[in-house]
């Protein structure tokens, strides 16, 4: 019996099927995605800037990594603190 080995999967793909599989699985380890839900009837200001900005995954790290400092929480990203467990 050969030893399992994962690309005995991906034969089959063409290379753009394989392309999605190795982005889906890289996603899935080292991504993490967040949502927010704004009102068009309570928020039409800020839904309106965020449509203004060129880059809003940008604009809103930028806020988060400002709020961190101010409150004295590092956020190197080269060197982020370890996860407790």
């Amino acid at each position: 019996m050969g030893r399992y080995d994962r690309r005995d999967d991906l034969l089959g793909l063409s290379t753009e099927e394989r392309k999605k599989v190795f982005i889906k699985e890289y996603s899935e380890k080292n991504k993490k995605g967040f949502n927010i839900s704004l009102n068009k009837k309570y928020d039409p200001l800020m839904i309106a800037y965020l449509q203004s900005l060129p880059n809003k995954q940008q604009y809103l790290k930028g806020l988060i990594r400002a709020d961190m400092e101010r409150q004295g929480i590092p956020c190197d990203e080269e060197n982020p603190p370890e996860k407790e467990h």
